[in-house]
């Protein structure tokens, strides 16, 4: 619990030899994001007259600073658990919270090593946090955490310190109109999968137990927890409808609904999916068969051999597994990259921008194009070639 003195006021109260004295302390107490008001009485034992009344204003100031320095000198450590409770108290979902204490424990060692609590942060401790957030290592392989994650940290620690302003712990915000870590530029191209890689692809993927997975994911451009929420009852009347996720941070857990309003979509079964997706129905029927009563019916499309659902960091990894066991696949190639995959090849083959937004499920169509529309050298070589037939009909006439 953090307290604040937001206020003072002396008056006269009557003692055994006359009156003296007292201080009345308006304090604020912050617990789990609440506030609650009220009161303490501090007598002074000074005379209640004019001469002294300058004495006893000069102790309720002493009180009020230190109480607030108190508050202020709270560790950082405090103050984010403060944080965490103000957010659970606002009855997040299990999966944001758990995202929050993730990004948390990145800054935690920050302040621990430079003891700095939170009346210490100044816009020069907020400048030193940053750059020491874009030099955090990975925690697997080599290089430093994502520019995204770096983004996603600065940002919740801009609404940590906007809470320690609403809480009255400090007087203004530290992290004001100073700029956002940016996404370092590089010359390199996203890697993705075109159409001349197709071939390539499925050769990698074949006989893995994923494979009619990442075709699906190709196909229909889905996220991993989209891929891991699929159920049987979402394919009906010839299309694939998405219509929950499956999100883990440290706990796995089932949403009955999409990432948006524009995520909830559906496509038409074509041909081919319509035979991955009856070949996936006869192997799990033959594993039904063979675990019986041990077989765990999850509804899913896409489940282990004893029918329990897939947890989406182990899709990821299987897929980055194939990728740096494979001589000719980019090996900079991640499962989302088959979304963006997927989005370039029908941009490269005319399909209609809005088109593929909905197929994506993007609530807006900028997002489409300047993230998930990749090119590479081949595609590079078509463009050139249709540019140079342009001069050359023009060299004729």
């Amino acid at each position: 619990m953090m307290v604040k003195c937001k206020s003072y006021n002396i008056f006269k109260a009557p003692a055994k030899a006359g009156y003296v004295w007292k201080i009345r302390l308006n304090l604020i107490e912050c617990e789990g994001g609440e506030k609650k008001y009220r009161q303490k009485i501090i007598s002074t034992d000074i005379p209640a007259k004019k001469p002294t009344e300058c004495k006893a204003y000069l102790i309720a100031e002493e009180e009020k600073n230190r109480i607030n320095k108190e508050t202020s000198s709270c560790s950082m450590d405090v103050f984010f658990d403060e944080w965490l409770s103000w957010k659970k108290e606002n009855r997040i979902e299990t999966s944001t919270y758990e995202e929050y204490e993730y990004l948390i424990k990145y800054m935690r060692p920050f302040f621990r090593e430079r003891n700095i609590a939170v009346g210490d942060i100044t816009p020069d401790v907020v400048r030193n946090l940053y750059n020491y957030i874009t030099c955090i290592k990975k925690r697997y392989g080599e290089g430093t955490i994502s520019a995204r994650t770096a983004q996603n940290i600065q940002k919740l620690f801009v609404q940590v310190m906007k809470y320690a302003v609403l809480m009255n712990v400090i007087q203004y915000n530290p992290c004001e109109g100073l700029p956002f870590i940016r996404q370092p530029f590089s010359n390199k191209d996203k890697a993705y999968i075109g159409v001349d890689e197709l071939t390539l692809f499925f050769n990698e993927i074949k006989g893995h137990r994923l494979e009619n997975a990442f075709k699906i994911a190709l196909f229909c451009g889905l996220r991993r927890e989209e891929i891991c929420a699929l159920q049987w009852d979402a394919i009906r009347d010839g299309f694939i409808y998405i219509e929950r996720t499956v999100v883990r941070i440290k706990t796995k857990q089932e949403k009955p609904r999409t990432k948006s309003r524009a995520s909830c979509r559906s496509f038409p079964i074509t041909p081919e999916i319509k035979e991955i997706l009856e070949e996936t129905r006869k192997t799990q029927e033959e594993f039904r068969r063979l675990f019986g009563d041990d077989y765990h019916d999850s509804g899913k499309v896409f489940t282990w051999e004893d029918g329990r659902a897939f947890n989406p960091d182990y899709i990821t990894r299987s897929f980055k597994k194939i990728v740096l066991g494979s001589e000719q696949l980019d090996h900079t190639l991640t499962l989302h990259s088959l979304r963006a995959s997927c989005a370039s090849m029908l941009i490269h083959n005319g399909a209609d921008i809005k088109d593929v937004q909905k197929w994506l499920g993007h609530s807006d169509v900028s997002t489409t194009l300047n993230i998930y529309t990749r090119t590479n050298q081949a595609q590079q070589l078509k463009v050139a070639n249709n540019m140079s037939a342009l001069f050359t009909k023009a060299a004729v006439n």
